[in-house]
């Protein structure tokens, strides 16, 4: 496993800043127990070491977070599913939804604002 301090700063925003964000969903066919869900992107986020998985599952019940017998209860309506499961690709798909609110409309045309 990672340096705890390297794991806290990948996966630390999920029960530190954004902790509202994630929520933990029961599993009874996950390894873990739990799912990691992200409710404001209705993104599963999958963590492919083991180890390191269970120490940011741990971390979230100890900080609070958010259980869940089923994602549709706190899943945002107003996104669809993405095509993703991992952080990096979480990460990707914000940076895109950034850019699509920033997005300037020209004579019908859509076009990325600079």
């Amino acid at each position: 496993m990672e340096n705890k301090d390297e794991i806290d700063a990948e996966f630390g925003y999920m029960w530190a800043k954004q902790a509202a964000d994630h929520v933990l969903v029961k599993s009874k066919s996950s390894y873990f127990g739990y799912s990691i869900m992200n409710r404001v992107y209705n993104t599963t986020i999958l963590i492919e070491d083991s180890d390191i998985a269970t120490y940011v599952i741990n971390t979230m019940l100890k900080h609070g977070a958010l259980v869940v017998d089923d994602f549709e209860t706190v899943r945002n309506p107003n996104k669809p599913d993405p095509f993703f499961l991992t952080s990096e690709d979480e990460e990707k798909y914000r940076k895109f939804q950034k850019s699509m609110r920033s997005k300037n409309l020209n004579n019908g045309k859509t076009e990325l604002a600079s």
